[in-house]
C-alpha cells in the first residue's frame, strides 16, 4: 500500500514538473504562451502545435514556434529562401531554390522557373532545349533562346562547357556557371558580350581562351557585365577586357592569364576607352601582363582585393596601373605585394588619376588604407604617379614624401604576412587600426576579402589591407 502511494505521488510530481515546464506544450495545443519578442511564436512540441501564418516551423530545441528550422523551411521564400538561425534570409547556394534545380540570384531571391533555360556539357546534352520539364540542350543553344522573358540559364552539370567560336552573349542574360567551366578551341575570347548587351556570370571557371584576340571575357562598348564568385583563369590575352564596357567584378579570382608568347604581356583585367571597372574581394594573382590596368577616360573602385605576383621584369606594370582624366574613382583597402616590372618602374601602383570633385582642374585622388609592399624586393618604387596615398603601409622603402598628403599618415612597417605567398597577416600585425577612422565602411567596404565586417578600432581607425588583423 505504501509503496503504490509513494509510486502515485512520484507520478503526479513529474506531471507537475511537466505541465510547469516553460517550455512545455502538449502536441496540438498550438500557441501557450507567446513569447512576446518578435522572433518567434508559442510553445510547441511539433509543427503541428504552431499554427500562426508567421511561425509555423517548431524548433525542437527551444520548444518555441519559428519562421523556419533546419528540416522545415516554414515561412522561407521570395527574397529570403534560405533559413539561417531559425529566420529567413537571402539565398547562399542553388541549393535554396527549388532543392538545387533553381537559380539563387544575387539578389538573395531566387530565379522565377519560368525564366530558366537549362543547359548541360555535351555528355548530358539533348537535341532539345529544356525549361526543366525538358531535357536540356548545350550552351550555344540555350544562349540563342534568350529572350526577354526566359533570360536566365543554368548549367546543371559540372562538366566542360566547350565551343570552337566562343559563347556570344546577343541578349541580356544571367548565366548560372557554378561548377562548370567554358573553354574555347579556336582562337578568340572564350564569352564575348555584345555591345549593349548585358551578361551577369555566376560562378564557374572561364579558361584556356587561345590564340589572338584570346580572352577570358570580352565586353563591348554601353555593354555590362556582373561577374560574380568566378574564376578567369589561363588565357593567352586578358582575363576580362572591358573596352567601354561597365563591369562589376565580386569575390572573383583573376589568376594566371597572359600566356601569350613573349613581348606580347596582357593584365588580368584591362579596362578602356571610357569603361568603368568595380572590383571588390578579390584575388589578381600571377597575371604576367599586370594585376588591373586602367585606361584614359575609364573610371574605377577598386576595393578590399589582394594582389600577388603579377607581372614581368620586363613589363611596364606590375600590380596595378591607372591612368585616367575622368574623376569619380576610389581605391581602398588593397593588398599588393611580390608585383614585378622593369627596373625603375613602380611595381605596387602606378596611380594618376582625378578625385571626385567639382573643382576645375580636379585634385588629385587620394587611395587609402592600403598595404603595398615588397613589390619588386626590398629596393624597388613601391608607388609613382600624382596619386597622393594616406594611412597606408608603403614599404619596404621610406614612404616617397612627394605622395603623402600634408598630415603624413602613411608609415613603412613589415605588415607579417602569413607567407609570401598568403597574404592574411598575423595577430600582431601594426597595422591593426592604423587606417583612416573617418573611412566610408558601408556598402563595398564593409567587409573584408574573406567576409569578416571591417570596423574601427576604438581610438583608432580600421585595419588597412585587404584582409582584417585577427584577434589574438
Amino acid at each position: 500500500m505504501i509503496r503504490s502511494l509513494l509510486l502515485a505521488v512520484s507520478i503526479a510530481a513529474l506531471a507537475g514538473c511537466k505541465t510547469d515546464s516553460p517550455n512545455y506544450c502538449p502536441a496540438g495545443a498550438g500557441m501557450c504562451t507567446p513569447p512576446g519578442d518578435g522572433s518567434s511564436g508559442g510553445q510547441c512540441s511539433d509543427d503541428g502545435a504552431c499554427n500562426t501564418a508567421d511561425f509555423p516551423a517548431c524548433e525542437l530545441t527551444l520548444h518555441q514556434c519559428k519562421a523556419c528550422t533546419a528540416t522545415n523551411k516554414g515561412v522561407c521564400d521570395g527574397n529570403t529562401p534560405h533559413c539561417e538561425n531559425n529566420a529567413c534570409v537571402a539565398c547562399v547556394s542553388d541549393q535554396d531554390c527549388m532543392s538545387g534545380s533553381g537559380v539563387c540570384l544575387p539578389t538573395g531571391g531566387c530565379a522565377d522557373p519560368k525564366q530558366i533555360i537549362h543547359a548541360a556539357s555535351p555528355s548530358g546534352k539533348t537535341a532539345a532545349c529544356g525549361d526543366g520539364t525538358q531535357p536540356a540542350c548545350s550552351l550555344v543553344g540555350a544562349l540563342a533562346m534568350v529572350n526577354a522573358t526566359r533570360n536566365v540559364i543554368k548549367l546543371d552539370d559540372t562538366g566542360i562547357f566547350a565551343t570552337m567560336n566562343g559563347f556570344i552573349v546577343s541578349n541580356d542574360v544571367t548565366i548560372d556557371a557554378r561548377g562548370a567551366t567554358l573553354n574555347r578551341s579556336q582562337d578568340g575570347p572564350v564569352v564575348t558580350v555584345n555591345d549593349n548587351k548585358s551578361l551577369t556570370l555566376l560562378g564557374g571557371t572561364i579558361s584556356n581562351a587561345v590564340g589572338a584576340g584570346g580572352d577570358g571575357l570580352k565586353c563591348g562598348h554601353n555593354s555590362t557585365l556582373a561577374v560574380f564568385d568566378s574564376t578567369i583563369t589561363s588565357n593567352n590575352e586578358t582575363g576580362i577586357s572591358s573596352d567601354g564596357c561597365r563591369a562589376t567584378v565580386v569575390h572573383a579570382k583573376i589568376s594566371s592569364n597572359s600566356k601569350a608568347q613573349p613581348p606580347m604581356l596582357f593584365a588580368g583585367i584591362e579596362v578602356s576607352n571610357g569603361g568603368s571597372l568595380t572590383i571588390s574581394r578579390s584575388q589578381i594573382i600571377s597575371n604576367r601582363g599586370g594585376g588591373i590596368t586602367v585606361g584614359m577616360n575609364s573610371t574605377f573602385t577598386i576595393v578590399g582585393n589582394m594582389f600577388l605576383n603579377n607581372g614581368d621584369s620586363s613589363g611596364l606594370v606590375g600590380g596595378l596601373q591607372v591612368t585616367t582624366t575622368v574623376p569619380g574613382n576610389r581605391l581602398d583597402f588593397n593588398t599588393l605585394s611580390g608585383n614585378t616590372a622593369t627596373t625603375g618602374i613602380a611595381a605596387g601602383v602606378q596611380c594618376t588619376a582625378p578625385a571626385v570633385s567639382t573643382v576645375v582642374p580636379p585634385p588629385p585622388l587620394t587611395a587609402q588604407n592600403n598595404v603595398i609592399w615588397d613589390n619588386n624586393g626590398a629596393s624597388a618604387v613601391q608607388v609613382s604617379g600624382t596619386c597622393f596615398h594616406a594611412y597606408s603601409d608603403i614599404g619596404t622603402t621610406a614612404v616617397p614624401g612627394t605622395l603623402t598628403p600634408p598630415d603624413g599618415n602613411d608609415f613603412s612597417q613589415p605588415p607579417q604576412f602569413t607567407s609570401s605567398t598568403d597574404l592574411t597577416v598575423n595577430s600582431t600585425s601594426p597595422i591593426r587600426g592604423k587606417g583612416n577612422p573617418s573611412s566610408d565602411l558601408g556598402g563595398i567596404a564593409s567587409t573584408d576579402i574573406l567576409g569578416v565586417p571591417r570596423t574601427v578600432r576604438p581610438s583608432a581607425g580600421p585595419d588597412p589591407g585587404a584582409y582584417i588583423v585577427p584577434e589574438n
